[in-house]
């Protein structure tokens, strides 16, 4: 309620029309295709069957083919099912839907109020928050597939079977899948937002001028904790960037010689952040809460010494040198750079770049041994927040460019 009258009184009331008609139809063409296709998770087996053992009473969660053990695994999303079930009796495979359509528009409300809050330009916001969602490499040249078999239909008016078949591969990508569509996982629809709550509630903490800050600590902590039931990779990639900036502003702030009470209160403010993150990732359960109780697959990782061959699980081996990954991934990872290079001044942007970076490199150079593949979830963490800059990058460009345009016609 806080936030969106800040916002209110920020943005005037075509903005906020706009942002809000942005929002409704993200969710209603998410739903709508959520409701068409049974992808992803809908039906696997760690997760209808499971949440219709949550709904039945398997709390705290077991294993359903290991009753006498912890489920070893995220269910964020598979909870909210069974409990829209029991509560509102939504059918379990109608719940899955509902998650894309509320957490799609939600998505593109939260990353626009965190791109706000770093940039303050309605423009910039917009870009960044549409693009989160929405940005990819250059997986749309894949139109050139659907020429032939369109000319035989509809010019030569031969018979042809699914002739817009190609509209798939303009869509589904290999190695990074877009926002929009890796969110059919339901897990990422429902952890992606939560994620950027706390990375907002985060920067809020080192702002002395904010009010309530104690506030913005606890839910900085329970958004971040909470996360790791349903994006525990992301979620790791996020601590880990979290306690970089915060060595970083803290030798800033040293060098600066900052008031003592000041460092004081974001040193408190941030080891309530981890404190409450910490407790609620080890004990809510999931990977990490049952790599804490010694299970043996949980926490097995490696370095991996052959970082340009790439683990896709049932679908082979990829390496970093094909055409599909350089297709997919070539064109964000240069305006990335380019876009941080841009807002280089700009912490909380260096921020999420840790963040991008840190999810490009780990499928890399780290493999999850009982499932290499499920490192490949990071890609798609680095697409999103990889075009969240870019959007901000972008829309900054595009305001300088005409600014100077103006000068250059005020001098002429």
């Amino acid at each position: 309620k806080t936030e969106s009258s800040i916002l209110a009184n920020q943005l005037t009331s075509r903005q906020m029309r706009i942002l809000l008609i942005a929002a409704v139809l993200i969710s209603a063409v998410s739903g709508i295709v959520a409701l068409r296709s049974l992808v992803l998770d809908d039906l696997a087996m760690s997760h209808a069957s499971l949440a219709a053992t949550i709904s039945e009473g398997n709390f705290p969660v077991k294993d359903p083919s290991s009753p006498g053990h912890l489920m070893n695994y995220h269910y964020g999303s598979d909870l909210l099912t069974a409990s829209l079930y029991n509560v509102a009796y939504i059918p379990l495979w109608l719940g899955y839907d509902i998650q894309t359509i509320i957490f799609s528009g939600l998505i593109f409300l939260m990353a626009f109020l965190l791109a706000f809050e770093i940039i303050g330009r309605f423009r910039s916001a917009f870009l960044a928050a549409f693009l989160t969602l929405y940005g990819g490499g250059l997986i749309w040249l894949n139109f050139i597939h659907g020429i032939s078999p369109l000319w035989h239909k509809y010019i030569l008016h031969e018979q042809v079977i699914g002739p817009w078949a190609f509209i798939w591969e303009m869509v589904y990508m290999k190695f990074s899948p877009s926002l929009v569509l890796g969110m059919n996982n339901h897990s990422g629809a429902m952890g992606f937002p939560i994620m950027l709550g706390a990375i907002y509630c985060y920067f809020k903490i080192f702002n002395s001028e904010e009010k309530k800050l104690l506030a913005y600590a606890v839910m900085a902590g329970l958004f971040l904790g909470y996360s790791a039931l349903s994006v525990e990779t992301s979620f790791i990639i996020v601590l880990i960037a979290m306690v970089i900036f915060f060595i970083i502003k803290m030798a800033s702030l040293f060098l600066k010689k900052t008031n003592a009470d000041d460092i004081k209160r974001i040193g408190g403010h941030f080891l309530i952040v981890m404190s409450v993150a910490g407790l609620l990732a080890l004990f809510q359960g999931g990977v990490l809460t049952a790599a804490k109780s010694g299970v043996a697959d949980a926490a097995s990782f490696g370095f991996n010494w052959r970082f340009w061959l790439i683990d896709l699980g049932r679908y082979g081996q990829g390496t970093i040198f094909e055409w599909e990954f350089l297709k997919e991934l070539g064109l964000p990872v240069i305006l990335f750079l380019s876009a941080v290079w841009f807002h280089r001044r700009n912490g909380r942007i260096i921020f999420l770049a840790l963040i991008a970076g840190g999810a490009f490199l780990a499928p890399l150079f780290v493999r999850f041994i009982p499932r290499p593949w499920e490192m490949m979830r990071l890609f798609g963490l680095f697409n999103a927040l990889a075009f969240f800059v870019i959007g901000l990058f972008l829309g900054d460009l595009s305001l300088k460019l005409r600014q100077n345009h103006h000068q250059y016609r005020y001098l002429k």
